[in-house]
């Protein structure tokens, strides 16, 4: 998922308003070290904004489904 919003952030000693590009991606936490290197290795910034957050409940065919598709695209890619 991927989403453009307008950012108000300091820059030096300005305040600036920029558009930035805000991407999700869902994982398993197995997948997040590569997938942070990933993005680290393949965008402009000095300091990306790259968080995960830990999901401890939600719909649990959903849940299953990221495993299955995580699962399927590591055996795809010899991960």
């Amino acid at each position: 998922m991927s989403q453009q919003d307008l950012i108000t952030a300091r820059w030096d000693t300005k305040f600036v308003e920029f558009l930035e590009q805000i991407l999700v991606i869902k994982t398993e936490d197995c997948h997040v070290e590569a997938l942070i290197n990933y993005v680290k290795e393949n965008q402009t910034y000095q300091v990306p904004g790259i968080i995960s957050i830990k999901i401890d409940e939600g719909n649990t065919k959903y849940l299953t489904w990221i495993k299955q598709i995580t699962l399927q695209a590591a055996v795809q890619n010899d991960l």
